[in-house]
């Protein structure tokens, strides 16, 4: 019997993708990301009539892309050129993720390819902060978190369930990573899905879930108690050293709001960084929601309304928890707004305000 991966041309489309926007997270520098516009940019021609398949998608990345353009040309100081590129490219894979019909098969090979790269690290005594190039310990576990998520949305979509094991996973990984923001993220995952497996399975099923939550708990206790515990306090150690709130967060969002309330012209275009304290923190704003504001000044409302509006529609439980934790995962870090992160973002966001039954697929 025959193994296939791809059902379809766009799950080739987004593997690839998929698998060029993770060698460049591993190492950006032997990986740039030019190489992935360069691999979308002929698709985005070749596919141009599945491009228009939805033209609400089209207008809002239209209106993104033309807003960075006239920011462009207005700011003294500012980066928004590449982001007309940028959102041509997210476009393209938000098009193929809501048209294409993805499925899981794909995802459950980039976690396990992912997750194989990441204990190789560890077992190789890399240092957690140096597992990714140039990215921190939180990094390594957002990825995964967002490979996990894809897996879910898919697995929704196609076949109704939800399962347990991705979440263990990505919290697993958080632990490991010891990173405070990865493991509130990844915590409120693993807990949203188990909720809501609960809340849809029926009260034979329920009854199995809590029995096999609690046996698997007690058997971790007794097997392999004095590790699980030794190991749970290693992971939040960070906790109980820093706290929740980092200093030097705080004081970049500070600062931030003072300059953003100094003139309305900040508010309304944004303003360079070129402020002191942004320059001692190599511009990381480590905050996705400044990083919106930097870059689309307050035209960034429209991309929070959107937001606002999906966490506040009726049904699409799953799709919306998904959304709440991506949310809360970006107040601690600039991972969102604008990078190639924002696919799953986007994606949410028109699954959320606008279902398709996956009736009609695209081969």
């Amino acid at each position: 019997m025959k193994l296939k991966l791809f059902e379809n041309r766009y799950q080739g489309y987004v593997f690839i993708y998929q698998l060029l926007l993770l060698a460049y997270e591993i190492n950006p520098t032997i990986f740039p990301k030019e190489l992935t516009l360069i691999y979308l940019f002929p698709l985005i021609l070749i596919e141009r009539k599945f491009i228009m398949q939805n033209t609400k998608i089209l207008i809002l990345f239209s209106a993104l892309t033309l807003i960075s353009g006239l920011l462009f040309f207005i700011r003294d100081y500012y980066a928004n050129g590449t982001l007309i590129l940028h959102f041509f490219s997210l476009f393209f894979i938000v098009q193929c993720y809501y048209h294409g019909h993805i499925g899981t098969k794909i995802h459950k090979v980039l976690i396990i390819i992912y997750c194989l790269f990441v204990f190789i690290q560890l077992a190789r005594g890399i240092d957690a902060n140096f597992i990714l190039t140039n990215r921190s310990r939180n990094m390594v576990s957002l990825y995964l978190m967002i490979f996990v998520m894809f897996y879910y949305i898919e697995d929704y979509r196609r076949n109704g369930k939800i399962k347990l094991w991705p979440g263990l996973v990505s919290m697993l990984i958080s632990l490991l990573m010891i990173g405070r923001g990865g493991i509130i993220a990844s915590g409120l995952l693993l807990f949203s899905v188990s909720s809501l497996k609960y809340y849809f399975e029926n009260k034979i099923k329920r009854l199995k879930l809590i029995v096999g939550s609690l046996l698997l708990v007690v058997a971790l206790m007794i097997f392999f108690g004095s590790y699980f515990i030794e190991f749970m306090g290693h992971s939040l150690e960070r906790f109980n050293k820093m706290g929740t709130v980092s200093t030097q967060r705080a004081f970049i969002f500070h600062e931030y709001m003072r300059l953003l309330t100094f003139d309305f012209k900040n508010f309304m275009f944004g303003f360079p960084l070129d402020d002191y304290v942004f320059k001692l923190f190599d511009l990381n704003l480590h905050n996705s929601y400044l990083s919106l504001h930097y870059f689309l000044g307050g035209f960034g409302l429209i991309v929070i309304f959107l937001i606002f509006k999906c966490l506040f529609t009726r049904g699409m439980l799953l799709y919306r928890c998904l959304l709440l934790v991506l949310l809360v995962r970006g107040v601690s870090d600039q991972i969102f707004f604008f990078s190639f992160n924002d696919v799953i973002i986007f994606y949410l966001i028109f699954l959320i305000l606008k279902p398709r039954p996956l009736s009609v697929v695209y081969k």
